[in-house]
This record gives structure tokens, sequence and C-alpha cells, in this order.
């Protein structure tokens, strides 16, 4: 995937070259260059993580089952994401993610997903509740920049927040895709420990 460089490339500057079996990938870079000023921290639990995105991509390619399959495209959605100039617009697809991956049917956005996104990604209390007030700053955000094409009021720390929430939570999922098949089982499972 690449995604630290990917950062740096408009999406439509990317392309994806596997070999004939599948079992190689390589990603070319086309097109001028831009600076998306990822930090330090991003794009290290990136590269750390790397293979593990690699060998899920690669293992769930045939005939994935309903979780795994909204993991793969959270994972190409992110990817997309960290190559998005714009904040605002990262905000509001970061939130689309977790909206996929998380949101009950009939249930509020912010709840839905600061309920099991803290809950998959962090075990401490404190941590939990930083991460809803989190969500709570950018869903306004992310309201503005929707239903009035506003941009205003965007801390770059809570954007980092949410990229690093992102990416925990996929990582979570993955681990997880090993136990469950679904999306709604994986929620049940946080209700009933709840």
């Amino acid at each position: 995937f690449a995604l630290d460089k990917r950062s740096k490339v408009p999406v439509g500057a990317l392309s994806m070259v596997f070999n004939e079996g599948l079992t190689n990938m390589r990603v070319h870079f086309g097109g001028a260059r831009t600076d998306t000023k990822l930090n330090v921290d991003m794009i290290d639990h990136l590269q750390r993580n790397i293979n593990l995105f690699d060998s899920f991509v690669f293992s769930s390619r045939k005939e994935p089952f309903e979780l795994q399959r909204l993991i793969l495209e959270a994972i190409s959605r992110l990817a997309d994401v960290l190559g998005m100039n714009n904040h605002y617009s990262r905000v509001v697809e970061l939130f689309s993610i977790h909206e996929q991956l998380l949101l009950k049917e009939d249930s509020s956005i912010v709840a839905s997903i600061g309920m099991y996104s803290s809950k998959l990604v962090h075990e401490k209390v404190e941590d939990r509740r930083d991460l809803i007030s989190v969500y709570k700053r950018l869903y306004k955000v992310r309201s503005r920049k929707i239903h009035h094409g506003k941009e205003e009021n965007l801390e770059l720390s809570d954007l980092s927040r949410l990229q690093r929430t992102t990416l925990d939570l996929i990582i979570a999922l993955m681990q997880l895709s090993t136990r469950f098949k679904t999306k709604a089982s994986v929620l049940s499972d946080i209700d009933d420990a709840i």
C-alpha cells in the first residue's frame, strides 16, 4: 500500500499492480506531489502495521464474508482519505468509514460510533471519554461541511486523533474478523460485554 507515500500523491495518480498469482503488489505513483502533512506518529503506525494490512487483504480477497468486505473497503477508503489535501473533506470521509463499520440501524451516529469505537480501540475509561469528546467536536465540523458547506473550527490535533483512531479501529476489526463474520455480531458482543 505504501500509504505514507500515497498521502503525498493525488488519488488519481496512483495505480496498484498485482502479479499473476496475486501474491505481490506494487504501487506506482504519477502526477504532481502534494503535502497533506500526516504526522510522524501516523506514518510510523502505518509502516509498523503494513504487513498486517497486506496479509489481511490477500487472505480476504476471495469470497470475503460481510465483516471482511467492510474492512477491505475501509482500508481502501482510508488510503484515499490520507491522500486528501482538504482537512474538512477528510473529516467527512473518516466519519463515513466509522459509520460503515460501526453504525447500528436507527441509532445516533455519534453515540453509536463513540461507544463502539472507544471500546474497540481503548481500554482505559478516560481514553474512551476523550475519544468521544473528539467525535462530538468533529461531528459538528462534519455537519457544517456537509449541510452548509462551511469549513471552520477544525483542530488539527482532533483530525490527527480521528485518523489514528480509524487506523486502530480497522486493525482491531481485522483481528476480530477471525472470530466474527458480520458487523452485527461484533457490535452484539460489545453490547453483551457492557
